[in-house]
């Protein structure tokens, strides 16, 4: 009886049939492989990495404080676990595409093979066994953190960003009442950076989400707590308003003291109610700004705006397209900015990769190497 209220009424050992049964699938996965059953190989391991994703989100939640090294161990083995599957994934395309006579794309596969095992190499050194990595092996990417490594990346004086990777590179996160902006082209791998900042440690935080995109603003309240708050430039805003709470329509993106005022009302309201949780915003409308109000404007908005918002204690993520705006209009807002996160695309062999480089982070450490978004793993 004791045991059973310590797990909090077993809201994490319900999670443990999914496991039996990704562990069923993985088994099941590596017999077809061995039998030749490629195709049917490849969609076993799919869906024992989606049943292991799952439990590693799951296991993220922060209501299991009773017995958190046991989860976290848990969570662990889920993240590696679902690393192998999309490993052996790219192991059995490899087999196809050879079988075909296509060569090159089998040696991609390959190599996409070799980098996640790897990966999964240096995470089972980094922990346990390996606690403490210096900056200097920080530096040359055989380590990050021992924070960061240890999954501690919100607590003290960071912000997770949601995705363990960069916030090795951030020295933990993102420093706390910090302004960071993130520009980027168009992209899944931005989407998810922003839906897993939003997500990360949600319960814990007041967080503001400004943005135009409804599809964006529609899956981030169907998967947070009511402790969200969304202010939507879009004219179809009323009718997420009518599904779920705490939904706010900007009616006229040219009028930002509009956006002012929205934001304004809530923080009063939340003060009031003597509200002490952290407080972060994700502010998605600068390139909407930026087009319609030029660099002038859009700057005084801004030089007013996040030193306001730092007062009341927010952390801040805004997020911009530079290829949509002149090169001296995007400095101009870039620079308002206590730091700079870029992504960028670059050929490699053929194909697309999305890389994210640091490119400025004012007072603080951070890694200077470039780092490829797995999206596999972000999802």
């Amino acid at each position: 009886m004791e045991i059973t209220e310590n797990l909090g009424g077993l809201k994490v050992w319900r999670r443990l049939i999914p496991d039996k049964l990704a562990v069923t699938l993985l088994e099941q996965a590596e017999y077809l492989s061995k039998e030749g059953r490629v195709q049917d190989s490849i969609r076993a391991f799919r869906r024992a990495a989606r049943l292991f994703s799952d439990i590693e989100a799951f296991l993220n939640l922060k209501d299991r404080e009773p017995i958190e090294e046991l989860t976290e161990k848990m969570r662990d083995a889920a993240r590696l676990s679902k690393m192998y599957c999309l490993a052996r994934i790219d192991m059995e395309e490899a087999r196809i595409s050879k079988l075909e006579g296509d060569y090159e794309s089998s040696i991609r596969s390959y190599a996409s093979a070799t980098e996640k095992f790897e990966r999964i190499t240096e995470m089972l050194e980094r922990k346990p066994f390996r606690e403490a990595s210096t900056p200097e092996e920080v530096q040359r990417g055989s380590g990050t953190p021992a924070d960061a490594r240890c999954g501690r990346v919100s607590s003290g004086d960071r912000v997770s960003t949601g995705y363990e990777p960069l916030d090795g590179l951030l020295y933990g996160g993102i420093p706390k009442n910090y302004s960071v902006i993130l520009t980027s082209p168009p992209c899944d791998e931005k989407d998810l950076l922003l839906r897993r900042f939003l997500e990360k440690d949600a319960e814990e935080w007041v967080t503001f989400y400004v943005s135009a995109n409804i599809s964006r603003v529609t899956d981030v309240l169907e998967r947070n707590p009511p402790n969200l708050y969304a202010f939507i430039y879009n004219s179809q805003s009323g009718l997420i308003a009518s599904k779920h709470t705490n939904v706010y329509g900007i009616k006229n993106l040219e009028d930002l003291s509009s956006i002012n005022i929205s934001l304004g009302s809530v923080l009063s309201s939340l003060d009031e109610k003597g509200d002490t949780k952290k407080r972060r915003i994700c502010i998605d409308i600068l390139s909407d700004v930026l087009l319609r109000l030029k660099a002038l404007t859009s700057r005084r908005w801004l030089s007013e705006l996040i030193p306001r918002l730092k007062s009341r204690g927010f952390t801040i993520v805004a997020t911009l397209n530079p290829y949509m705006h002149p090169r001296e209009e995007t400095s101009a807002i870039i620079d308002l900015f206590d730091g700079h996160i870029d992504i960028y695309e670059k050929e490699e062999q053929g194909r697309t990769e999305f890389l994210l480089r640091i490119r400025r982070m004012y007072g603080q450490r951070y890694v200077r190497k470039e780092l490829r978004l797995d999206r596999d793993l972000m999802l």
